[in-house]
Parts: structure tokens; sequence; C-alpha cells
């Protein structure tokens, strides 16, 4: 396991960079507006910032802020937190996570 895929798994959630309890929640009228595109793009902004996965090693697509995620992940945990990320970038409705594991 890499250092950054070691903070990406923790369960505890101590203070890192990129803390999952400061990623916020969206929603409002405001994310309603954002074309998919720069959905994807914050997605894999976000992705970046917090995981050993980004959108070179699995696959995002958007559609009317639906976000479907695809491709091959270390672990069960890493896919729960992939789809935690996802859920908390502004303008995401919901999230189909189709990644493999194992």
């Amino acid at each position: 396991m890499t250092e950054r895929e070691g903070d990406f798994t923790r369960s505890n959630r101590e203070e890192v960079p990129g803390n999952w309890s400061t990623i916020g929640r969206s929603g409002g009228t405001d994310a309603e507006h954002l074309p998919d595109e720069r959905i994807r793009e914050d997605v894999c902004d976000r992705l970046m910032q917090f995981g050993p996965v980004d959108c070179i090693s699995i696959d995002v697509d958007v559609a009317d802020g639906m976000v479907m995620l695809r491709g091959d992940v270390p672990s069960r945990d890493v896919s729960s937190r992939v789809e935690e990320v996802v859920q908390s970038v502004l303008g995401v409705r919901s999230v189909d996570n189709r990644l493999s594991f194992g």
C-alpha cells in the first residue's frame, strides 16, 4: 500500500491533507445549473486530491448530474471512499458505483 493509498483508506479520519470531515455535501438550486462536463472535471479534481485513484485509472461518466464509475480499485474500502468523494462534489445528484475490486 502506498502512503497516499494509506491516507485514503484510513477509517479514523484523523487530520490528514484532504480530511474527509471537511468535504461538504452539495445541493440546492445552484447545483442544478452545472453542466455535466464541469461536474466531471470537479469529480476528477477531487479524486486527484483525495485518493489513490483518479480519472486516468477509472472511468467517470456524467449525465444529468448522475455519475457512473467504472474500473478496478484495490479494495472495497477504496471503492466506498471514491463513492463518498464523488457524492460530495457540487452538482452530483447520484452515483452509480460499478467499480470492481479484489
